[in-house]
């Protein structure tokens, strides 16, 4: 089924449901103005502005443009009054009337429109049903460079598919749909025969997925050659595992990523719910807010990445909720962007002071809103990256991981759940680095935290702590169970074969393992963790120690 045709269809249903709820809101405008014009002050002038100006924006959004020109004009009329002071006499409510007899025709006439035929299974695909692949296609003539890859990069969990020339990569790509490709340019003769194919496939659309090209041409020539095929990055010649793993986590499509969570505020249910049915058909979370005053407590709970702003509401404008988010310092990062169809400028510019990062003047086409949702969730996610991550690593830092840990023993300190943590540090690091350099000790950290990537759940936590020496977080994990995952990570590293100038060597880590039952604090957890790691290298180094069970607490205490 088509993702396109199906957002179309849940759009042409929520445009129905709101053209049968049209008259209502004519008649809410009606009654409104009917209060209005028994008041001598004109005190619900403001009142009648706002609804009309709701009603614009979402008649704009759902298609009724004649509708929001009327809308409009309300507006503009009690805009008039409103910024004057002045108060309307009882032939200046003449136009007002007229503009809602128009508005209930229309609405009348819209209410009447029938619901198009669904399309047969027409609804999201479930975030969690998408499949993820772990397979890798590597195209290669060497046999050493396959030899190499498919043992190194199977000890990062890749399943490797290797196939001797590119004219077999269309068969591989339909049996085995790879998350990846890696391709050595050079076949024959002719040192781009690889990137042929892959030009040809991309033309035909027949290849998604990223295609990384080895060769040991340095020239501006063979990189152009390799962007104008297709390809997605491009990798000297010798090439190890550690620098083909890096540039595939540079290259993660976005459905291997978490989703992005946008939180929509606006009092005005259906332009919320369009909005929302946007955001999911582009695989994104969603949260409606419609009353402003919830918008703190609903962020603690939901933790947006961004946040879609109505600019008028009742209770609590956009300025001011904008004003209020940034306020907080845990919010203080999230991107606030406006969507309203207010198009004075000048109020865009107030509202971008007060806190906005963007001002969409509604309608707006819906390719265009998840493009500018997109482009602002990723620039959050890097700047949040960047505060929060080992620049070397990509790991957690040493303080990020200190405060998720104590989170996370809270939170089971309360549930009565389990936890354990792991502590682990490079054998003979400084020797290494002595002896091979800096920039090959560097690549073995890599290869470390990489591999810890690749082999531990999405809920476990990592961490470089210092140096050489790196953190897990194992939520629901006892002891005994974190330290059988471990020694498996151990055992896969030491099998990993790492290349400089004085030619391949392997490296090992030593580890240590703590259950927090029992144990009274994080603190306490990690110096739990961090003895028996230390007692790990002094039994001989490259093994894993679970810690001693705490003493049991006296009667009456935890």
């Amino acid at each position: 089924m088509n993702d396109d045709r199906v957002l179309q269809d849940q759009l042409a249903q929520l445009r129905l449901g709101y053209a049968h709820r049209l008259p209502l809101r004519i008649q809410e405008l009606s009654k409104t103005l009917d209060q209005t014009t028994g008041a001598e002050s004109g005190g619900g002038l403001g009142e009648l502005r706002r609804l009309a100006h709701k009603l614009a924006g979402s008649a704009a959004i759902y298609g009724f443009p004649d509708v929001t020109r009327l809308a409009r004009e309300i507006e503009a009329w009690a805009s008039v009054y409103l910024d004057s002071g002045d108060v309307p006499d009882f032939a200046a409510w003449r136009p007002v009337r007229d503009w809602l007899s128009e508005l209930d025709a229309l609405a009348i006439r819209a209410a009447s429109s029938e619901l198009p035929e669904p399309v047969p299974g027409s609804r999201p695909r479930p975030i969690d049903e998408v499949e993820k692949s772990a397979s890798l296609v590597l195209i290669a003539e060497d046999t050493d460079t396959i030899d190499s890859l498919t043992r190194e990069l199977g000890h990062f969990g890749f399943r490797v598919i290797a196939i001797g020339h590119p004219a077999a990569l269309p068969q591989a790509c339909r049996d085995h749909q790879p998350a990846a490709i890696v391709l050595d340019a050079e076949f024959g003769e002719t040192w781009d025969a690889g990137l042929d194919i892959v030009k040809y496939l991309r033309g035909k659309g027949a290849l998604q997925a990223p295609v990384i090209a080895l060769s040991p041409r340095r020239d501006m020539r063979a990189r152009l050659a390799a962007i104008r095929s297709g390809a997605d990055a491009y990798i000297l010649k010798p090439v190890n595992a550690s620098t083909v793993i890096d540039t595939l986590e540079r290259l993660r499509q976005p459905d291997d990523q978490e989703p992005y969570r946008i939180m929509i505020v606006d009092d005005d249910v259906s332009v919320a719910r369009y909005v929302e049915a946007v955001l999911r058909g582009a695989g994104m979370i969603t949260a409606i807010v419609t009353d402003p005053l919830e918008v703190a407590e609903s962020m603690e709970a939901f933790s947006p990445e961004l946040v879609l702003l109505d600019l008028y509401m009742p209770g609590c404008s956009g300025y001011e909720m904008a004003a209020v988010i940034r306020q907080q310092e845990s919010f203080a990062g999230v991107s606030v962007v406006f969507m309203s169809g207010e198009e004075d400028v000048s109020k865009h510019v107030a509202a971008l002071q007060e806190g906005g990062d963007d001002f969409l003047v509604k309608p707006i086409a819906a390719k265009r809103l998840v493009a500018i949702v997109r482009a602002r969730v990723q620039r959050f996610r890097l700047l949040r990256a960047l505060m929060v991550r080992d620049a070397m690593t990509g790991l957690l830092n040493y303080t990020a991981f200190r405060e998720t840990l104590e989170h996370d023993f809270s939170r089971i300190r309360r549930e009565d759940g389990a936890l354990s943590l792991a502590v682990v540090n490079i054998d003979g690091f400084k020797p290494l680095n002595e002896k091979h350099g800096t920039g090959v000790g560097d690549d073995v950290l890599r290869s470390l935290s990489h591999l810890m990537k690749q082999r531990m759940r999405r809920s476990d936590v990592i961490g470089r702590l210092r140096g050489d020496e790196f953190g897990i977080v194992l939520p629901e994990t006892s002891g005994g169970d974190a330290a059988y995952v471990l020694e498996q990570v151990r055992a896969a590293f030491e099998e990993i074969r790492h290349v400089s100038e004085n030619g391949e060597f392997g490296a090992t880590f030593s580890g240590g393992v703590a259950d927090a039952m029992g144990r009274e604090s994080a603190s306490e957890l990690c110096d739990a963790a961090e003895l028996a790691m230390r007692t790990a290298k002094t039994a001989g180094r490259n093994r894993i120690i679970l810690a001693a069970d705490p003493p049991r607490a006296a009667p009456g205490r935890r």
